[in-house]
């Protein structure tokens, strides 16, 4: 899940504003209303919490990522070097 999705961050963006608007109210709610507020609540609480475990995971991911692919790249250097040279001194190896 990836949150650096312009669209999802407009998302999140008016329900944030949104919950902040029905904050500024609560205390005028009727017990129906203030059940769903704790509900929805509980559920934006849960989405922060994915959102931030996923923003780690993607972190690390894409450090592994990196560091995989500098590996690669250098072992990819050597065996493209060592052709290289062996075709130029006529070297079979």
């Amino acid at each position: 899940m990836s949150t650096d999705d312009p669209g999802i961050q407009v998302q999140l963006g008016e329900i944030a504003h949104l919950r902040d608007e029905i904050l500024s109210r609560l205390r005028f709610l009727g017990e129906d209303l203030k059940s769903r507020w704790d509900s929805a609540e509980r559920s934006w609480a849960d989405l922060q919490q994915r959102l931030a475990g996923a923003r780690i995971e993607a972190e690390l991911a894409w450090v592994e990522t990196r560091i995989e692919t500098r590996v690669l790249v250098h072992t990819l250097r050597d065996a493209y070097s060592h052709i290289r040279h062996a075709m130029e001194h006529g070297a079979s190896q």
